[in-house]
């Protein structure tokens, strides 16, 4: 067996073992602590002058906090080009009439995009077709950024590609705060041995947001 293998290997019997022991948390009637999760405010932010021919959405889905607070610096970046900007959680944008371009970003659970982040695509597709469009993805599984790794990142964003490819794309490390966690998500974090920190790189969050194609 090869050593990619092997990985691949000791890290399916990790999330299988961190699958197994949060249904005994479940079915042991601990299911409100294991899924109960710390307040956590949500980000909701407008950049820029009031006078801007252009308005930019930069929208996002988080557990934790640590995807809201890359929107927010996406935003920020966005607006010294000259355009209005407003940061909003997904669950919080009712009408993209207004916005010229639109950055979407989600943190990724289980592999994949969180659920709100993927049906604000799909809910939204004619309109989004016609605007130019980025993602963002916060992912643990770059935090070390090799190949192999950015592969497999890649392949947790497919999906949503496949809804309506954007013009730009891409995908940071996060952050791992276990105050900000479940006791649930505590849990697998320790049995796949998922080490605490900030992760993010705020310079190569900055220089994607300044060549962001945001113009129509």
């Amino acid at each position: 067996m090869s050593n990619n293998q092997s990985l691949n290997r000791r890290q399916f019997l990790k999330i299988a073992g961190a699958s197994t022991a949060a249904t005994v948390l479940t079915c042991s009637g601990l299911s409100f602590a294991a899924t109960r999760r710390p307040s956590i405010p949500a980000i909701h932010a407008c950049y820029g002058e009031t006078s801007a021919m252009r308005k930019t959405l930069v929208t996002y889905a988080t557990r934790a906090g640590a995807t809201g607070e890359v929107a927010d610096l996406i935003g920020q970046v966005l607006a010294s080009s000259g355009t209005w900007v407003d940061v909003l959680p997904v669950e919080n944008v009712h009408n993209l009439g207004d916005y010229q371009s639109v950055i979407v970003g989600s943190a990724i659970r289980y592999g994949r995009w969180l659920p709100e982040a993927a049906e604000f695509i799909h809910g939204n597709l004619s309109t989004l077709a016609t605007r130019p469009l980025a993602y963002f993805t916060v992912c643990m599984a770059v935090r070390e950024d090799t190949p192999q790794n950015r592969a497999r990142a890649e392949e947790f964003v497919q999906p949503v590609r496949a809804l309506l490819e954007p013009r730009a794309s891409a995908i940071f490390a996060g952050k791992v705060d276990h105050g900000r966690l479940t006791l649930a998500e505590r849990l697998i974090s320790g049995i796949i041995q998922m080490p605490q920190g900030d992760f993010r790189d705020w310079q190569a969050i900055r220089s994607w947001g300044e060549t962001l194609p945001i113009s129509a």
